[in-house]
């Protein structure tokens, strides 16, 4: 057995037959359907059991959630690889062929990821979400910026990268995300740059979104299991003291989690960046953080200009300033100057790229925006 496809479902009825239909038209066959049934009390099981294909196995058990249905899935999987499928998603005729070569040809690498087309609940497209190949030394501050570099619905993964790891039953809210992030963020991936996966937005999973709380607790679980160099490597630990390294990063933590949408949560950062704060430059940095946070850039100016020497760091956030003032020259030389200062400080690269884009962006393959307005 080659693939192994869970699919955790309670009371999936509406969509359950579409998505099924997808599943097992799929042009590369070798592989099992593991359902789990999480308490359904709807048509559910009625419509599981209207399909007659021996590549099915069917699991029944009382309601103990998704994760907790995950976890059973991978316990009963007899597949080298393995595909999580949500019960309202669409995946494309040829999804599993192609992730399932990718990863056969890189066998260096431990899972396959694809962009996804957004369809609504009568199957009508109404975004597309792509993303790109995120290195394991990349992984940490985009996950800080955004949040997880991929679609994790569209993913195929060696079982053998898991470790027996499983996902963590006590959160109800970015489970899969922390789990991939336990068991691969130091993992090579591949993306394929093709809406193999249709994935289906609808009020009873767009509403989770609004639930900051219980979206933080993962990402907490996340932050945690890092140090905070490894969170905040652009401070120049082995050479400025420590102190200057802590209420910076914890600055930047702050600011990072606010951009996220995490300000409540921010806050613990931005105390403990407080506490460092002892010199006037320390102030001075603090200060224009908390500036930018604001949206306040000219406020920041005040604060950023007074310190010397202006190493990376500060020219990268005087960069942030002027290109909120949309003073794009000034913010560009900003961003060069970080850059020739320290090679390896990928931050003032993405804002380079956002500069560029707000000038305007374009796409080596036209496809993309074929149909744009």
């Amino acid at each position: 057995m080659k693939v192994s496809c869970i699919l955790p479902v309670y009371n999936g009825d509406l969509y359950l037959k579409r998505t099924l239909e997808s599943i097992l038209n799929q042009t590369f066959t070798d592989f099992e359907l593991i359902i789990v049934d999480d308490g359904s009390t709807d048509r559910t099981n009625e419509i599981i059991h209207s399909f007659k294909d021996p590549r099915i196995k069917y699991i029944k058990q009382e309601q103990s959630g998704k994760s907790n249905a995950r976890n059973r899935g991978i316990q009963s999987s007899c597949g080298e690889f393995l595909v999580f499928h949500d019960a309202d998603d669409v995946s494309m005729p040829n999804r599993f062929s192609i992730l399932h070569r990718h990863l056969e040809d890189h066998p260096d690498v431990e899972f396959a990821h694809s962009d996804m087309l957004l369809i609504d609940h009568a199957d009508h497209p109404i975004g597309y979400w792509s993303t790109n190949n995120i290195t394991p030394d990349q992984y940490d501050r985009f996950f800080l910026r955004v949040g997880t570099p991929f679609n994790n619905g569209s993913m195929m993964v060696r079982k053998s990268a898991f470790k027996e790891e499983l996902q963590d039953e006590s959160l109800s809210l970015g489970e899969d995300t922390e789990f991939i992030d336990r068991a691969l963020n130091k993992s090579h991936s591949i993306h394929i740059a093709l809406p193999l996966l249709q994935y289906r937005r609808h009020s009873s999973n767009e509403s989770v979104n609004t639930n900051h709380t219980g979206l933080f607790t993962h990402v907490r679980k996340i932050i945690d299991r890092r140090t905070i160099q490894e969170l905040v490597p652009e401070c120049s630990w082995n050479d400025a003291p420590e102190e200057e390294c802590l209420c910076r990063a914890y600055a930047l933590l702050f600011l990072f989690l606010l951009r996220r949408g995490f300000p409540k949560e921010g806050q613990s950062y931005f105390l403990q960046a407080k506490q460092y704060a002892t010199t006037p430059p320390l102030k001075l940095f603090l200060f224009s953080i908390v500036h930018i946070a604001s949206n306040q850039p000219m406020q920041a100016f005040k604060y950023l200009n007074h310190i010397s020497p202006c190493d990376h760091i500060v020219h990268h956030y005087r960069g942030e300033c002027y290109a909120l003032l949309k003073d794009w020259n000034q913010a560009y030389d900003c961003f060069m100057k970080a850059i020739i200062l320290r090679p390896d400080y990928e931050e003032p690269l993405h804002r380079l790229k956002g500069l560029g884009c707000g000038v305007g962006h374009h796409f080596i393959d036209p496809t993309y925006a074929i149909y744009k307005n």
